[in-house]
């Protein structure tokens, strides 16, 4: 399996303290690559702000359509369908503790109906 790691720093408007970070690269299908990743922001964020984009490798592909799997079982987190922008939807069940990590499980899936996951961690901290 070849490994890539790549941290990047996200700097938005909505959210300029989160980072950034994508585990190994799976692969489904020859034009179709999730990797898992990490994001890390701060327990104060607001409704509504960016937490990350969740990147793919297609180089085939423009029509790809993102949707959440599991993990999200307190409605923090909501992804765009088409742009894999992973935000926040209610921050009121963000616990008041030093740190806090979600798992995610996102799909993603093309025009040609292929698909793949990936594991999304999210840590939150004070």
């Amino acid at each position: 399996m070849n490994k890539h790691t790549d941290t990047n720093s996200i700097h938005s408007p909505e959210n300029m303290n989160t980072s950034h970070s994508e585990g190994p690269l799976r692969k489904n299908a020859k034009s179709l690559a999730i990797m898992d990743q990490i994001f890390i922001i701060h327990k104060n964020i607001a409704n509504n702000d960016l937490v990350g984009r969740i990147k793919v490798r297609c180089p085939e592909d423009n029509q790809l359509q993102f949707r959440l799997i599991s993990g999200n079982d307190k409605n923090i987190f909501s992804v765009h369908t088409h742009s894999g922008s992973l935000y926040i939807k209610d921050n009121s069940n963000i616990n008041d503790t030093d740190t806090e990590t979600h798992f995610l499980t996102v799909e993603v899936i093309n025009q040609y109906e292929k698909s793949d996951r990936a594991s999304i961690t999210i840590l939150i901290n004070q």
